[in-house]
C-alpha cells in the first residue's frame, strides 16, 4: 500500500481536541451514548433521531461513533481518539481517518461539539501510519 501524507489541513486536525457541548447519557440497555440534539439542521442525523417531545430530540450514537464521542473532553486529540479506536474496535473501525474526521465534522456543524486548539504533533503521519 503506498503511503499518502496527509495535508496540511488534515495535519492541524489530528492534533485539535474536539469537546462535547451535548449532554447526553449512556443507554442502559445497549451501552451507547445517547445526545440530547434539540433541533437537528442535517438530514445526516435524521435516520438516528428519536423525538422526546415536540422541542427535544436524541440521537442515539452507533458503536464507533459512541466511542468516538466519549473521548471527546476537550483533552484528548483527535490523534489519541484514533489510536484508541482503532485499539478498541480493531478493523471494525475502518477506514480511521475518513470515518472520525466525517463524524466529527458533522457533530461540529450541528453545535454538538467544538475543536479546541491543536496540539503541537511531533511527527509528520501518513495514513498508512495513522492509526498504528
Amino acid at each position: 500500500m503506498s503511503e499518502k501524507k496527509f495535508s496540511e489541513k488534515e495535519q492541524l486536525l489530528l492534533g485539535t481536541c474536539p469537546e462535547r457541548k451535548a449532554q447526553w447519557s449512556i443507554d442502559e440497555s445497549t451501552g451507547l451514548a445517547v445526545v440530547e440534539t434539540g433541533k437537528t439542521q442535517n438530514s445526516w442525523f435524521e435516520k438516528f433521531i428519536g423525538k422526546n417531545s415536540s422541542n427535544e430530540s436524541q440521537l442515539e450514537l452507533d458503536e464507533f461513533s459512541s466511542e468516538a464521542w466519549k473521548l471527546c473532553d476537550g483533552r484528548t486529540s483527535f490523534l489519541s481518539i484514533s489510536r484508541k479506536l482503532k485499539r478498541k474496535l480493531g478493523d471494525e473501525a475502518e477506514p480511521l481517518f475518513d470515518k472520525l474526521s466525517n463524524l466529527i465534522k458533522q457533530l461540529e456543524e450541528n453545535g454538538l461539539l467544538v475543536l479546541r486548539a491543536p496540539l503541537p504533533l511531533d511527527e509528520e503521519l501518513t495514513t498508512d501510519e495513522f492509526a498504528l
